[in-house]
């Protein structure tokens, strides 16, 4: 069977030290405030460095490339999926994951070809420095 997503996500693709889509919309903040009502409010949370994003390309994991190849992408509107009820939650991180296609493309164009990518996914919050 094939996983469903139920919920499309949209935001600004931007090319500035790596790639990533900025979500917009409140769903971050939501999913922030659902996650603190499941814990009683007992957990103290912060925001991800770079707001709600999709992260596609890294260059602290994916090494130094070629921005003029993506630079085209850059301000464009992008797309991506994801369901309520796949919402993960580590150590140090809450984030849902997503279908994202165009990340897949960009990295196509990179020559980026990753053996163990997990798939993209949108940080809700984070622990770091309140463990």
């Amino acid at each position: 069977m094939d996983y469903i997503y139920t919920h499309k996500l949209t935001g600004i693709i931007e090319v500035n030290k790596g790639v990533r889509i900025n979500v917009a919309g409140d769903i971050g903040p939501y999913y922030r405030r659902l996650y603190h009502s499941y814990r009683y409010n007992t957990v103290k949370t912060n925001l991800p460095l770079y707001k709600n994003h999709i992260s596609i390309v890294l260059p602290d994991i994916h090494g130094d490339f070629d921005y003029h190849k993506v630079r085209k992408y850059h301000g464009q509107s992008a797309a991506a999926w994801y369901n309520v009820e796949d919402i993960v939650i580590s150590k140090t991180n809450v984030w849902l994951n997503v279908y994202c296609p165009i990340g897949d493309v960009i990295k196509a164009e990179l020559g980026i070809k990753e053996l163990n990518f997990w798939g993209y996914h949108m940080v809700v919050c984070n622990f770091k420095g309140n463990l």
